[in-house]
């Protein structure tokens, strides 16, 4: 849905900014976000190496950090593990 050009992302991105409180709106970001958590929980765990994060979602963590709206919910919603994830691997 955050990949394309869509009326689907319009909607969100919208609801992001708008209505932010909208939980069956917002779920199918919530349920992506939950599956970054997890992965950055592995990594905070050593399960996972920053290496192997970027080979298999380097893409996808970039693209979260490049829309404001997406990032600031993640802030707000406490996401906290995803956003050192998304730091380190925006990172120079």
């Amino acid at each position: 849905m955050l990949d394309y050009e869509s009326e689907e992302r319009v909607q969100l991105l919208a609801c992001l900014r708008t209505d932010p409180e909208n939980a069956s709106a917002l779920e199918p970001l919530v349920d992506y976000l939950n599956f970054f958590e997890f992965v950055a929980s592995l990594w905070k765990l050593g399960q996972l190496k920053t290496v192997e994060v970027e080979m298999m979602f380097e893409y996808y963590i970039r693209d979260l950090a490049k829309k404001p709206e997406v990032m600031s919910f993640i802030k707000k919603e406490g996401f906290e593990k995803l956003q050192e994830l998304i730091a380190k691997i925006n990172s120079p």
